[in-house]
């Protein structure tokens, strides 16, 4: 889309951003191994656990994750197979989300968590972290635009509520009324990634690494260092989970594998490349 025709027809002055890419390595908990390639036989692009001198990056795009040294090709099952040219080719079982996720900033030490407020409700806020806490738990995307679920609220997602007095978020059951002449108070908040940030589509608010509550500015590429999101020990899921024989992402004997349970842990370890 050329520059001149972006919002065509919307007056006055309009808020973009670019989009940057995440480089990211996949870290297996239980055994501390890395996703890489089997370079023993490298036609077949098995994936494998390795050290961290042999992992191989990924970036994330259309719920993919692509090999950052093979871009022609992306993570599915236990192997790389060639990525679709046409975006409408991409087969919606071989894709993936984030389940069961700690999101963790390593700045300030901070994980997501919901917090109570009797005028907010339940929202989001920050703790220390604390691998054990549901409260710290959440179902997100790894690219594109995605609801933030929590698993401490039976998976509720965070909305928006905006009245006259207020605009706050929280997590809420409250859907369309019955009677569509009314007006809904409540909106789904869809999130994004943009350079390890988590952030608003709409009007791209991130999330502050002091507060782990949605900040009053804009996105900026200055606060990189300071308001990256880490997953951390997540469950590596099929986007479509329930429609998979085997849809969770684990290592066992060493070798990438697909598993029936949530059993194996991931967390995502930037690359600066």
């Amino acid at each position: 889309e050329l520059v001149a025709d972006f919002g065509a027809g919307n007056p006055g002055t309009l808020t973009v951003f670019r989009k940057t890419q995440m480089v990211v390595y996949l870290r297996h908990e239980d055994t501390g191994l890395y996703i890489g390639l089997n370079n023993k036989n490298p036609k077949k692009k098995i994936l494998i656990g390795v050290e961290r001198s042999q992992a191989a990056p990924f970036f994330t795009s259309h719920n993919r994750f692509v090999s950052f040294d093979l871009p022609e090709y992306h993570m599915v099952n236990n192997r790389l197979a060639p990525i679709s040219e046409d975006l409408r080719d991409i087969d919606v079982m071989e894709v993936w989300r984030l389940k069961d996720c700690n999101l963790h900033s390593t700045v300030s030490g901070l994980s997501l968590d919901i917090v109570a407020d009797e005028i907010y409700g339940k929202t989001i806020g920050g703790r220390t972290f604390n691998r054990s806490s549901t409260s710290q738990r959440f179902d997100i995307g790894i690219s594109g635009e995605w609801l933030l679920k929590s698993r401490g609220e039976e998976l509720l997602p965070l909305r928006r509520e905006k009245s006259k007095q207020r605009l706050r978020y929280i997590f809420s059951d409250e859907y369309l009324p019955q009677d569509r002449r009314q007006r809904n108070p409540y909106y789904l908040t869809n999130f994004r990634w943009n350079a390890r940030q988590i952030m608003t589509s709409f009007r791209g608010k991130p999330i502050d690494h002091v507060t782990m509550k949605l900040s009053d500015k804009l996105f900026d590429f200055a606060d990189i260092s300071e308001n990256a999101i880490t997953p951390t020990d997540c469950v590596i899921s099929k986007l479509i989970d329930a429609a998979a024989e085997y849809p969770y992402l684990t290592v066992k004997n060493g070798k990438v594998a697909m598993a029936a349970e949530m059993d194996g842990r991931w967390s995502f370890e930037y690359g600066d490349l």
